[in-house]
């Protein structure tokens, strides 16, 4: 639990997962929703090349996972973008028969139909260019007020998708604080 979501976090309440970048996850999707999760919102997010070793018919965005005891209710998903290629898991959002309109709702998500256009993301540097589809393309999120380097959201008429706001390069963070290729560190991403 210290180190790895878990269990014990099935049933959150409240919660809002926001602005995030999250790529080249291998097993598994990027966001995992486990067990009776209520009132919570997943927004502004960016879910890129999650599942590669997965088939391509498996969640890369969210995967959800539940019994019929304790269902997900009232989760928002809004203004996310998804994009990965086979032979991963394509899709955004699947798993355990979450159904829209009844476990979550769903706006304003860009999936598998436009790439968000980073600067070099084999290299970890998951910075936008000026022509990202990600740029001013957010929900507001008035908890949200920086974004991973520090700058302010939002920076233009918008809040953009993704970890960082505005067009620029970006190293990857993970080397900043020791685990990204480079760092010298597990690799294990920490939360912000």
């Amino acid at each position: 639990p210290s180190v790895d979501i878990s269990p014990e976090y099935g049933g959150a309440t409240g919660w809002i997962i926001a602005n995030n970048t999250i790529a080249n996850e291998n097993d598994r999707a990027a966001i995992v929703v486990w067990g009776a999760v209520k009132n919570s919102r997943i927004v502004n997010n960016i879910f890129y090349e999650n599942g590669r070793n997965r088939a391509g018919a498996y969640a890369q965005g969210i995967d959800f996972v539940f019994s019929a005891a304790t269902p997900p209710s009232g989760l928002v998903v809004n203004n996310n973008i998804s994009y990965a290629t086979a032979p991963g898991g394509t899709v955004f959002m699947g798993g355990s028969g979450a159904t829209q309109g009844v476990h979550y709702t769903q706006s304003g998500n860009i999936v598998n139909t436009a790439n968000p256009d980073f600067f070099d993301p084999a290299a970890g540097d998951f910075g936008l260019r000026l022509l990202s589809p990600a740029i001013d393309a957010g929900a507001t999120v008035s908890e949200v007020t920086q974004d991973f380097t520090g700058d302010p959201r939002p920076n233009g008429p918008n809040y953009d998708i993704g970890a960082f706001e505005g067009s620029g390069s970006h190293p990857d963070p993970l080397s900043l604080i020791g685990g990204g290729p480079g760092g010298g560190g597990s690799g294990t991403p920490c939360c912000q």
